[in-house]
């Protein structure tokens, strides 16, 4: 049985969460701040963290960063669950992925799913990330396309391949960041993260193609109102 700490001080959001893992066959563990979080990662060693970002006294990502500073837990996968969308600040501080509150209990379920996947490409994954992290991109970049030939199927290429996506993406290498994107899509379909950066591709050059990746995104996860509100901006301009 795999052990997720969730990291939330809303009372009502702890019970909604715990319960959904748990009847999916997960051991949770709770803590209602940051300084409690961390305590229990350091004492508990969770295969999962989840935590929101806003809360008293310290936020999610100073957790996030403490976590990945001590060697004991640098290696327990975090995903923040918030309803701030700031999947780049996310990446920045350490954590495998962002999801948005009001959240959708198969969305988070998968997600889990897809980060708790074991073996080479899961431990090479987190390897790049903190490549990545640390701008080492070429570094980086390098260790994801090593889990595409180790794991070239199932959710750990997934994520690989959006990440390269994204490394392209900071470099400025629009066609390779398309194609990197796209073929996340191919692997998921119902990845929607890469219709969103798909997106902010093509806002600029091709704006029917941009809104069309957005309204596919919130097709897929309505709960995203940054993207809602792109996309009026999109509609209105166009």
């Amino acid at each position: 049985m795999k052990t997720i700490l969730y990291v939330d001080d809303e009372d009502d959001i702890r019970l909604v969460v715990s319960a959904c893992l748990e009847d999916a066959g997960f051991r949770v563990l709770t803590a209602a701040n940051a300084a409690d979080g961390l305590t229990a990662a350091q004492s508990q060693f969770p295969d999962l963290i989840i935590s929101d970002v806003m809360m008293p006294d310290e936020s999610g990502y100073s957790m996030c960063t403490k976590l990945k500073a001590d060697d004991s837990t640098k290696n327990i996968p975090v995903v923040f669950l918030s309803v701030m969308d700031d999947e780049v600040t996310g990446l920045e501080v350490g954590a495998t992925a962002f999801l948005c509150k009001p959240f959708e209990e198969e969305e988070l379920l998968k997600t889990v799913n897809d980060i708790l996947q074991s073996g080479d490409g899961r431990a090479q994954l987190d390897q790049a990330l903190a490549c990545l992290r640390d701008k080492k991109l070429d570094e980086g970049e390098a260790m994801l396309k090593k889990v595409l030939e180790v794991e070239p199927d199932g959710p750990i290429a997934v994520w690989a391949s959006y990440y390269v996506g994204q490394v392209h993406q900071v470099r400025g290498l629009r066609d390779a960041a398309r194609e990197a994107f796209l073929d996340v899509l191919t692997r998921d379909p119902q990845f929607w993260r890469a219709h969103n950066r798909l997106s902010l591709l093509f806002e600029g050059v091709d704006p029917p193609r941009a809104i069309n990746h957005l309204q596919r995104s919130l097709a897929i996860n309505p709960n995203q109102a940054d993207i809602r509100a792109r996309l009026e901006g999109l509609q209105g301009t166009y």
